[in-house]
Order: structure tokens, then C-alpha cells, then sequence
């Protein structure tokens, strides 16, 4: 076996190995942002696009009076215009784990949310949203 071909093997099983562990991270990272959620209201800021993922639009919210901001690819039926409401999804320990949800519409009885958010919104959400599709249809 020649030296390139044995460089490239290894580089190549260290490669897959590094993109395995990389993913796990991101899986588990994943799993627990939804295990510890807590949900809260945001704004959103504007919006980017990228050629292989679409739209994804910005969000600014706020947590036991920090800011903090995100973004969450476009939703069917959502409000697109900077400063409208939404709801956003976050770590209960880490908030820069976050997501937006757009196309959940904010009751205007609802003006402010608890300093440290909700475990669940006090208006009606789609459970999909809830549990992340792992017991709704």
C-alpha cells in the first residue's frame, strides 16, 4: 500500500469519526434544550436568506431581563414584518439554545411574559410544537 493511500485512509476514518462525534454533540444539545424548555415572547429582527436553506428570520427576546437573540428558518402562514410577535422556545439553563416559532399566533391579551417565561404558553399551541413531534401526528 502506498504512503498517500494510507494517509488518505486514516485521514478519512478520523474525518467520519470527528463528524460523528460532532453530530452527537448537536443531537444531545438538541434533546436537552427541549427537555429543559421554557417558552417566552420575542420580536423579529429581520431576515437572511442562503441559497441551499431558504429564509431564515431573526428574533430578539428577553430572559430574568438579559437579552438574547436567534433565528428559525421560515414558517408557512407566519408574520414576516420586523417587530412582529413570536414565540420562542429556550434552554431553561443555557438560553443561547434557542428556536422561534412564527406561525403561532400571539393573543393580543397576552402583552408581557413572566420574567423567566413559561413551561407552557398560556394560550394554545399545537402539541407538535410541544413535544417536538415525538407523540403528535
Amino acid at each position: 500500500m502506498s504512503t498517500i493511500r494510507w494517509i488518505f485512509r486514516k485521514w478519512a476514518l478520523f474525518g467520519l469519526l470527528g463528524f460523528a462525534i460532532i453530530y452527537y454533540q448537536y443531537i444531545k444539545e438538541d434533546k436537552l434544550m427541549h427537555q429543559r424548555a421554557k417558552f417566552t415572547l420575542g420580536t423579529i429582527d429581520g431576515y437572511r436568506y442562503t441559497t441551499n436553506s431558504g429564509r431564515f428570520f431573526g428574533f430578539n427576546f428577553t430572559v430574568a431581563g438579559k437579552p438574547y437573540g436567534g433565528s428559525s428558518g421560515w414558517e408557512s402562514g407566519m408574520r414576516e414584518a420586523d417587530g412582529s410577535p413570536c414565540l420562542v422556545e429556550y434552554d431553561s439553563i443555557d438560553p443561547q439554545q434557542n428556536a422561534g416559532h412564527f406561525a403561532i399566533p400571539i393573543p393580543d391579551s397576552i402583552r408581557r411574559p413572566p420574567r423567566n417565561g413559561w413551561r407552557v404558553p398560556p394560550f394554545p399551541v399545537p402539541a407538535r410544537y410541544l413535544d417536538h413531534g415525538r407523540d403528535a401526528k
